[in-house]
C-alpha cells in the first residue's frame, strides 16, 4: 500500500520524466524510513507498465571492494555472459558499453540502472558510473542512472564534484507533515478495510497527533506504531485508540523509552489542538507541522497480519515472532475491524539497514583498538577497512562489541567504535611469500588513518596485526595481494599511486 504524499508523488513523476527523456543521472536523498525503497519499487512498476521501452536493472546493495568486482556485477546485471576471472577492467567496460549501445541505439530501448542504498557506493564505483554517463549521443545519455541514498551520500558528492555536476534531477525526501500523517493513516485503514460499511475511526485526533510526535512523521515508523496500537486496542476490547494507547504501544515498540521531554511537549501540543478545535479552526487539518530530522522511536519490529471477523487461537505467552515476543491473546477474541497488512511500506529485505546480521557467539573477543567515526562514513565501510573485507558476521561482531550502536548506517561523527579481534585471526608474520608494506603503526587508529587516505581505485590494502614477543600488537598496512617473489611485488608496486610508491617496501622471503 503506497501512500502518495505530495512530495512522494512529485518525486516519482520527476524521476519518470528524467528516465523517459534520457536525461542521465538522478539522485534521491532521504533519511532512514522516509520511503526511498518503496519509491524505488513504485518507480520500477511505473516505468515498466504496458509497452514501455525502459529496461530497469536493480542493484540493492552496492557494497563492493574492488572496481573489478563492481564491473563484473554490472556485466551480470546487464545480462552479459562475458566477464570471467581473466577479463580485465578495460575489457569489461568495453563489453558493457557495447551492450548498452545495442539496447539503446539498435533496439531503441532505454536501459536504466537503479541503485538502492547508494550511500554504500565506494569512490571507485562512483568514478565508473561517471565514465558510463559520458557514453552518450548528441541528443541523449545512453544509460539512465537513478541512485536512492541516505544523507551520508552528500559527502561522496562533495568529494566527487565531476560526478555531482552530472546530476540532472536531485530530490530530497523529508518526513511527513502532521496533515500527511493523518492522511496516510486514513489511507491505509481504508485500503485494508474489507467489510461492508464505513471505515471505523480507530484513532482519535489526539492519538494521531501523538503518533506524529512520537514518529516525527517517518512513514515506516508510523505504520509500525499504528499496527501496535491497533493490536493493543483489540486486546483491550476498545473501539478507538487514545493518547495513552499510543504512548503504551510506543514504549513496547521502541528500542528505548520515549524521551522524558516528549511527555510535556505532547501535552502542550494536545492543548493547542484542543483550543484550535474548540474555536472551530478545523483541528488537525489546519495544522501543518514540519517535523525535525531526529526520531524518538527506534525501529519497531515487523507487523503481523490480523484477519477480520474470525476467531484467533490462543497464543502461548512468550512465543517468539521474528526477533521479538508477543503477549498472549485470549482464545476467543473476535476481531471485526480493519486488516493491518504485513509491512509493505518503506522497508526492503535486501539492505544492511533492514536485515539483522547473524548473531555472533559470546563472549566478545579481545579488542584490536578503538577508532573515532569520520564524517560521512557508515559502519560497514569501517569494517571493510579494518578487516580487509566486509561480511555480515564481522559486522555482527563489531555490533556485539558496541552495544550503544543500534543502527549500523546511522553512526555519528566522532563516536568511538571498538573493533574486536576476529576468532580466526592469525597474528604471526607469514612464513613464506612476499608482500608490500606501506606503514607500521602501534595502534589500530593510526593504521586506519593510513588506510582511509588511500585512493579507493588503487590496489586494495589491509591492516595486518602482528603480535610481538611481549604480546604487544603492531599494525602493518600492506597491499592485500601477496606475491611469489620480489620481482612480482616490484611490478605491483609500480601500479600504486605515485605518492604512495615511495612509502612501500618489499617484505618477506626474497
Amino acid at each position: 500500500m503506497f501512500f502518495q504524499s505530495s512530495q512522494h508523488q512529485g518525486c516519482l513523476q520527476k524521476l519518470e520524466l528524467a528516465i523517459r527523456l534520457k536525461r542521465g543521472l538522478s539522485v534521491v536523498i532521504g533519511d532512514i524510513g522516509t520511503g526511498k525503497s518503496t519509491l524505488c519499487r513504485q518507480l520500477i512498476q511505473r516505468i515498466t507498465e504496458g509497452d514501455s521501452p525502459v529496461l530497469p536493472y536493480l542493484i540493492l546493495d552496492p557494497e563492493f571492494t574492488t572496481p573489478l568486482e563492481f564491473l563484473q556485477t554490472l556485466a551480470k546485471t546487464f545480462g552479459l555472459t562475458a566477464g570471467g576471472e581473466g577479463c580485465s577492467e578495460w575489457q569489461l567496460k568495453d563489453d558493457i558499453k557495447n551492450s548498452l549501445f545495442e539496447q539503446a541505439i539498435q533496439r531503441q530501448r532505454v536501459p536504466c540502472l537503479i541503485l538502492d542504498e547508494g550511500q554504500k557506493l565506494p569512490g571507485f564505483c562512483v568514478e565508473i558510473l561517471r565514465e558510463f554517463l559520458n557514453f552518450e549521443t548528441n541528443c541523449f545519455k545512453i544509460l539512465q542512472i537513478v541512485i536512492f541514498a541516505q544523507p551520508e551520500f552528500r559527502a561522496t558528492l562533495k568529494q566527487k564534484a565531476n560526478f555531482a555536476d552530472r546530476i540532472t534531477n536531485y530530490q530530497i525526501l523529508r518526513p511527513l507533515s502532521l496533515r500527511d500523517t493523518q492522511a496516510m493513516i486514513a489511507f491505509r485503514l481504508k485500503a485494508s478495510h474489507c467489510e461492508a460499511g464505513p471505515v471505523p475511526s480507530l484513532f482519535s485526533r489526539t492519538a494521531i497527533l501523538t503518533v506524529f510526535l512520537l514518529t516525527r512523521g517517518y512513514p515506516r515508523r508510523i505504520v509500525m506504531l499504528c499496527s501496535k496500537v491497533i493490536i493493543q486496542i483489540l486486546v483491550n476490547q476498545k473501539s478507538q485508540a487514545g493518547v495513552l494507547d499510543v504512548w503504551r504501544a510506543a514504549r513496547e515498540t521502541a528500542r528505548s523509552k520515549p524521551s522524558r521531554l516528549l511527555a510535556p511537549m505532547t501535552l502542550v501540543a494536545l492543548g493547542c489542538v484542543a483550543i484550535v478545535w474548540l474555536m472551530g479552526g478545523g483541528g488537525l487539518n489546519r495544522l501543518a507541522v514540519t517535523p525535525s530530522s531526529r526520531t524518538v522511536v527506534g525501529s519497531p519490529p515487523a507487523l503481523v497480519e490480523i484477519a477480520p471477523t474470525r476467531e484467533l487461537p490462543s497464543i502461548k505467552q512468550g512465543v517468539a515472532v521474528g526477533d521479538r515476543q508477543e503477549a498472549s491473546i485470549a482464545p476467543t477474541t473476535t476481531i471485526t475491524t480493519t486488516t493491518i497488512l504485513a509491512t509493505t511500506s518503506t522497508t526492503t529485505t535486501s539492505t544492511v539497514t533492514s536485515r539483522r546480521p547473524p548473531a555472533f557467539p559470546s563472549p566478545t573477543p579481545a579488542m584490536l583498538g578503538t577508532i573515532a567515526v569520520e564524517p560521512g562514513v557508515i559502519l560497514s565501510k569501517m569494517v571493510a577497512r579494518v578487516y580487509g573485507r566486509y561480511s555480515p558476521q564481522r559486522l555482527a561482531l563489531v555490533l556485539a562489541a558496541n552495544p550503544n550502536v543500534t543502527a549500523p548506517n546511522d553512526i555519528r561523527a566522532k563516536d568511538l567504535i571498538h573493533f574486536p579481534m576476529l576468532p580466526e585471526a592469525d597474528f604471526a608474520l607469514p612464513s613464506q611469500g612476499v608482500w608490500l608494506e606501506l606503514a607500521v603503526t602501534n595502534s589500530l587508529a593510526e593504521a586506519y588513518a593510513v588506510v582511509k587516505d588511500y585512493p579507493e581505485t588503487a590496489p586494495p590494502l589491509r591492516i595486518k596485526p602482528i603480535k610481538g614477543e611481549d604480546d604487544r600488537l603492531t599494525f602493518h598496512v600492506v597491499v592485500e595481494e601477496s606475491f611469489a617473489d620480489e620481482l612480482a611485488a616490484n611490478n605491483r608496486l609500480k601500479s600504486l599511486p605515485t605518492e604512495w610508491q615511495g612509502r612501500a617496501r618489499v617484505m618477506g622471503r626474497r
